[in-house]
């Protein structure tokens, strides 16, 4: 663990390579193809400019955002994490237990390596649920219901994964499931003890949330558990089904098309995220927050769009409202954070976060994450 002081999301990064073997770091820092779509994402919040204003009255600053009739402590949360056991193995419960102590929400993501059930547990409070489109018709209504079971006020489907996207760098090093280590993989469990002992402690890497499809077919591998979450029919038929069975807030994640979020305003869908999966899907696919202008000229209001990908500080989040997002989800930061320094490193960028966005605001003489807007924040 680093005992050096972090300032800034991008000071996890370095302990965090430390302290995880190659593959695993890798997991987290990778795109698809040549990362082309990870490095755009970033390189597009780099381009952008805020533009402060003399404040027109006193008063505190506040960050309490509302979202689809929610109220959080700040305008951004937690994004869906698949498979991140393999950095830490209760990095599920510890990533909800701390947003849940500083009041955003937490995605969990349906390929979670722990259960909704301990997810509630930890954080006090359930959590917005994170759903692929599974192959097996049966799994779409069971994790439905595992979701409404445990009160998850809000269902966000991702759409952009019909098949994974190809990571190279984990074809490279070999990580797949079911999960066998290669002769170099292994030299680089063993240059890193504190993670191999953790993790072998854990025992496998299991997905709960299927735990219904272990019990009818205990021989079922990891490779057919990760062939039932995704696969399916993704098109506008399911979407429309599920709006029809889901009667709390429903999200569609990994809009990219304004004519497409137009169309699920119409379904009746609640909000869209703009994301490009971090640029781990489509490499050639634009960086979400570039998009964001275009959704409003489309028609679609501000509280009907979130974005992702890209986000690494508080003045991204800022600049993701300026573009026309109502709301921000960061993902990578946060397993970065987890694998530098456990559970008080995530506390810890909760904490640099939190102080980006206050200072950022009241630099742009700004009250609240409401008042930024594209007429009055943004400049080119």
């Amino acid at each position: 663990m680093s005992r050096k002081p972090f300032h800034s999301s991008l000071d996890f990064v370095a302990p965090a390579k430390r302290n995880l073997p190659k593959f695993a770091f890798d997991f987290i820092e990778g795109g698809s193809g040549d990362e082309k779509a990870v490095r755009h994402n970033v390189e597009s919040f780099e381009n952008l400019k805020l533009i402060p204003h003399l404040r027109s009255k006193l008063g505190d600053t506040s960050l309490n955002s509302r979202i689809l009739g929610l109220d959080y402590a700040a305008p951004f949360g937690v994004a869906p994490l698949g498979l991140c056991g393999l950095i830490n193995p209760k990095a599920d419960s510890i990533l909800a237990k701390v947003a849940a102590k500083y009041n955003v929400p937490y995605v969990i993501s349906a390929a979670s390596n722990q259960s909704i059930e301990t997810i509630v547990k930890a954080a006090g409070v359930p959590p917005w649920f994170q759903l692929y489109i599974p192959n097996v018709k049966a799994q779409l209504s069971n994790l439905l219901k595992k979701a409404e079971a445990n009160a998850c006020p809000v269902l966000v489907v991702t759409v952009d994964t019909p098949v994974p996207g190809r990571r190279l760098r984990d074809l490279k090093n070999g990580l797949k499931l079911p999960y066998k280590l290669n002769y170099a993989n292994v030299v680089e469990a063993m240059k890193h003890p504190l993670w191999t002992v953790d993790r072998l402690l854990a025992g496998k890497i299991i997905f709960p949330n299927f735990d219904d499809a272990v019990s009818d077919n205990p021989n079922l591998t990891f490779r057919d558990l990760v062939a039932m979450q995704t696969g399916g029919d993704l098109n506008w038929l399911v979407i429309e089904k599920i709006r029809e069975i889901w009667k709390a807030k429903l999200v569609l994640k990994g809009v990219l098309s304004p004519a497409d979020a137009v169309h699920a305003q119409k379904l009746g869908v609640d909000a869209v995220i703009i994301s490009n999966h971090g640029g781990r899907q489509l490499n050639a696919a634009p960086a979400p927050i570039n998009m964001a202008p275009i959704f409003l000229d489309a028609g679609l209001k501000k509280d009907f769009l979130m974005l992702d990908s890209g986000i690494r500080s508080g003045e991204d989040i800022i600049s993701s409202l300026a573009r026309g997002a109502s709301f921000s989800f960061m993902g990578r930061a946060f397993l970065y954070a987890l694998a530098a320094n456990g559970e008080k490193g995530v506390e810890n960028l909760f904490d640099i976060i939190i102080d980006e966005l206050s200072v950022n605001l009241k630099l742009l003489g700004l009250d609240c994450p409401a008042d930024v807007s594209a007429k009055n924040s943004f400049g080119g």
